[in-house]
């Protein structure tokens, strides 16, 4: 191979003084167009907070195959990619729409061009509930964006660029959502001699919650009118069932088979965590298995 041909490919021209990421870096480009592309580049650092970078997931209970899980959705911080192999009941519990919204991720390779630009802004506010039905193990995923983040004027940007902790800590307030996840192979399970009609939210126990969030789940499918994938919000009397059944989960740490109690297990619920000093079975290998 000629070394001439090889200093025509644009990989080997390490002379980049563009401001971009291309790789066609030996073709010239006009002045205004490298000042776009400096400038749009300056915009997505400026958005992004600094002190929340990634979102953060944690399991709260699970029963009989049913989980639920709290995700902390920072401002402008990159998605945390799920499969669609579940139904999930979705409770915004912390979300200011006068200042941010929520996006679904778009298509495409996650944090490309074309999958942010695919993105779709959902109609969501604090206390909404939704049935998120299964995909097909399609990715799902959130962004918790500004409003009117791209003009990089606006106080939220400016204050989070110049790191005053106090305006953006409020005016960058994570979003909160609480996720229940209910396997495909549970929908089907009959819970009630009664095909229609939700027990009493009342009785609703520790012991308990997993089959009514998905009694409740089966009444929301059978009368949502669009049997397609998407996403259905629940009537504001489902909506007081969920929020009051959620009072009776009791938060459960991971347990294994074969190893000893390790008592008050104080460490997230998302991580495996021994008392001090109890060695690690050789072999058992503590796995975390979910249908996401």
């Amino acid at each position: 191979m000629s070394t001439e041909f090889i200093a025509s490919m644009t990989f080997a021209n390490g002379t980049n003084d563009l401001g971009c990421d291309c790789d066609e870096c030996g073709v010239p480009l006009p002045a205004p167009i490298m000042a776009a592309v400096r400038k749009r580049k300056r915009e997505r650092l400026l958005a992004r907070p600094l002190l929340f970078s990634t979102q953060e997931r944690t399991l709260i209970s699970r029963q009989e195959g049913i989980s639920i899980w709290k995700t902390v959705v920072p401002v402008a911080a990159d998605p945390l990619v799920e499969f669609g192999q579940s139904h999930r009941l979705l409770w915004v519990k912390q979300l200011d729409p006068k200042t941010c919204h929520i996006k679904s991720i778009g298509q495409g390779i996650i944090g490309s061009s074309s999958e942010e630009e695919s993105r779709k802004q959902l109609d969501w506010d604090e206390g909404d509930i939704y049935l998120v039905k299964s995909n097909g193990g399609k990715a799902v995923g959130w962004t918790h964006c500004l409003n009117k983040q791209e003009e990089d004027t606006t106080d939220t940007v400016k204050s989070i660029a110049n790191k005053d902790k106090s305006a953006s800590s409020s005016a960058a307030k994570p979003a909160i959502l609480i996720t229940i996840k209910i396997p495909l192979n549970k929908m089907s399970e009959d819970t009630s001699s009664s095909e229609d009609e939700l027990p009493d939210v009342e009785g609703v126990t520790s012991d308990t919650w997993a089959s009514y969030f998905l009694k409740l789940s089966q009444i929301v499918l059978k009368d949502d009118d669009e049997h397609s994938p998407g996403i259905v919000k629940l009537s504001e009397e489902h909506r007081k069932s969920v929020r009051h059944a959620m009072g009776k989960v009791q938060p459960k740490a991971p347990t294994f088979p074969n190893m000893p109690s390790t008592g008050n297990v104080k460490a997230p619920l998302d991580t495996f965590a021994l008392a001090p000093g109890t060695p690690m079975p050789t072999n058992q290998v503590p796995v975390a298995t979910e249908q996401l």
